[in-house]
């Protein structure tokens, strides 16, 4: 008859921080560069404008109707500023 093999009890392992040291260290092997061009591309990085708006139209516009209601109570052209009593 055959030998039953024993079972052999796993020992609980401690949480370690790192690498244990009983590790094999791999050779890493270098690779040769070929003459030319590398295929690899560079990633861009797109650089987002944000659009600023203007808010100074807004405030000339103001301003003009300011302007106009001004001139019409002085009863003066708007586009000529004239003096519209005189004519």
């Amino acid at each position: 008859m055959k030998k039953k093999k024993k079972k052999k009890k796993k020992k609980e392992k401690k949480m370690r921080k790192g690498r244990s040291r009983s590790r094999r260290r791999r050779r890493r092997r270098r690779r040769r560069r070929r003459k030319g061009r590398s295929r690899r591309r560079k990633r861009r990085r797109r650089r987002r404008r944000r659009r600023r708006r203007r808010r100074r139209r807004r405030r000339r516009r103001r301003r003009r109707k300011k302007e106009r209601s001004i001139l019409r109570e002085n009863n003066i052209d708007e586009r000529t500023k004239a003096d519209e009593t005189r004519n």
